[in-house]
């Protein structure tokens, strides 16, 4: 999306868990016996249309409702600007815990780097209970640091419990199913964006989730979570709204699809970059002339940058496919907006497209595209 902000490792997070950052949590007692009402969250509203699974998921939308309770906007400009219906149940309904421990240390958490798509990821990773999940694999910090991690969804659950959020959310699941339906509505049967993704990557993931956030702003976060019984990935794509004469949206056809290519490309690219960074380095001076202009939309080392960069000219060659002059705008909009290595990957991914028989997976195909940025280095002043 195009002001989807880069991957911060959810590492920091776990380093700011371990700093001690996490006070007055009461360590001897269990989540699920705190309390008994109504313990569980409830379960996502969801409509699957095409393999593509459009929810509203209640751990979001709590964790959306602490981050907009708190003065996480002030400084990262990250929820709604927009005045409407539902922004103004939540003021509300929700203005009197402001001050609530849960939204206090939510604070705390984000002056330390808990910022972007860390948030909604570590909710992801959580049951509808307030438990760590079983079933996703956890990296080596999360399992040194469950204890810490917990205690973090405890903060969430006392804030569930305080403020009995699921009656709000009952209260609201018309308007979270209008959401969804409407989303799903600009979908048609044969616009299937899932299949397209997989046979460009050549290979698959377990499931594609797209999760509609009213009270963020127009970001998109893409996530990923490894199965334990290794059946592939769990991708997200974690959106908000415009909205306009209180009608909230998630964009055009059109616009809908490039989102959603560009968020979930991010599942596909990412470890990629990783996997082949001993190689993607050698690039790392371009970072240089760029380098003011992504730190403002915190891109800001060159491994962020790079795949951005890759992302957007992909997202641009599958508009290309729609239209030329989709394509061209695309193009347009991206340098405009600091990618200036664009052209270049773009045209080698013509390569891909017409060799696909040597190159069966863009896995194969990576470190041959990295080399169109040797033009760039051959004519740089650096």
């Amino acid at each position: 999306m195009y002001k989807i902000k880069s991957k911060i490792s959810i590492i920091i997070f776990i380093s700011i868990l371990i700093g001690g950052l996490i006070i007055g949590c009461n360590n001897d007692k269990e989540i699920s016996s705190i309390n008994n009402y109504k313990e569980s969250l409830k379960k996502p509203i969801t409509i699957t249309k095409n393999s593509l699974n459009i929810m509203i998921d209640p751990r979001i939308e709590l964790l959306s409702i602490v981050q907009y309770l708190s003065n996480y906007d002030e400084e990262y400009d990250l929820m709604t600007k927009y005045d409407f219906e539902y922004r103004g149940r939540v003021d509300e309904y929700f203005t009197p815990f402001k001050e609530h421990k849960a939204v206090k240390l939510f604070d705390r958490l984000s002056d330390k780097g808990f910022l972007y798509h860390i948030p909604p990821e570590t909710m992801l990773y959580m049951t509808n209970k307030f438990k760590l999940r079983e079933d996703i694999d956890m990296s080596e910090y999360l399992i040194e640091n469950k204890k810490e991690l917990e205690e973090f969804y405890e903060s969430l659950y006392d804030f569930f419990r305080d403020t009995k959020f699921n009656d709000f959310y009952d209260e609201n699941e018309e308007y979270y199913f209008s959401l969804v339906e409407n989303v799903s509505h600009t979908i048609d049967g044969e616009d299937d964006i899932i299949k397209e993704l997989e046979e460009y990557y050549g290979i698959k993931q377990k499931s594609y989730n797209l999760i509609l956030v009213s009270l963020y702003t127009e970001v998109g976060f893409g996530i990923r979570l490894g199965t334990v019984a290794d059946e592939g990935y769990e991708i997200y794509s974690v959106i908000g709204p415009t909205v306009s004469n209180n009608n909230v949206g998630f964009g055009s056809k059109t616009n809908f699809n490039s989102i959603q290519i560009h968020e979930f490309s991010h599942s596909f690219i990412n470890p990629l970059t990783e996997k082949y960074w001993n190689e993607a380095k050698k690039y790392s001076k371009l970072y240089i002339p760029v380098k003011d202009t992504m730190e403002k939309e915190a891109y800001g080392d060159w491994e962020s940058c790079l795949n951005e960069h890759i992302i957007r000219a992909i997202t641009a060659r599958f508009n290309y496919k729609k239209d030329k002059s989709l394509g061209d705008n695309t193009i347009e909009w991206e340098k405009e907006n600091g990618f200036i290595y664009i052209d270049k990957l773009l045209e080698k991914l013509d390569e891909y497209d017409n060799n696909r028989d040597i190159y069966p997976t863009f896995e194969s195909f990576y470190p041959e595209l990295l080399k169109s940025l040797d033009y760039y280095i051959e004519n740089s002043n650096m």
